[in-house]
């Protein structure tokens, strides 16, 4: 699917279909980042209600990430004997166990797959307020910057 039958399909669906998106968008595997779809609204509806924009993906991302971290939490009976066996997984582990949100916010603003990052956090029990905050914080300042690039 192109960026531009997405950006017709949401100037129907309004700012719910783009919250929707938002979320499912970050809830998913996606290789391609979220950052080109997020450029590409000041394109369609014009740099004047921004903020409103950047609240709504900001959200977006923050229930994206709770919905990761529980997706996290679901699987970790399944997958953590695997992941036991995984080269790297141990100083992963360390790394987020010993930051915490700190290191999905600093994760937050990498190229990781951000939905990735919050399945690991499910996993390592970190807190959901903690995450939700990291996320308001980290995501929060990279879709302004990247908003403000774009208009």
């Amino acid at each position: 699917m192109e960026l531009q039958s997405i950006l017709d399909a949401l100037a129907v669906l309004g700012w719910p279909g783009f919250l929707a998106f938002t979320v499912l968008y970050n809830v998913a595997l996606v290789p391609f980042p979220y950052d080109v779809f997020l450029a590409a609204v000041p394109l369609e509806v014009g740099s004047g209600h921004l903020a409103f924009w950047w609240l709504l993906a900001t959200l977006g991302m923050v229930l994206a990430g709770l919905i990761g971290h529980a997706i996290g939490r679901w699987l970790d009976p399944l997958v953590r004997p695997w992941l036991l066996q995984k080269r790297g997984y141990a100083k992963c582990e360390r790394a987020l166990r010993k930051r915490g949100a700190w290191a999905v916010a600093l994760s937050a603003i990498t190229p990781l797959p951000f939905s990735l990052v919050c399945w690991a956090a499910g996993l390592m029990r970190i807190s959901r307020w903690q995450l939700a905050l990291a996320v308001v914080v980290s995501r929060g300042l990279r879709n302004a910057l990247v908003l403000w690039l774009a208009s």
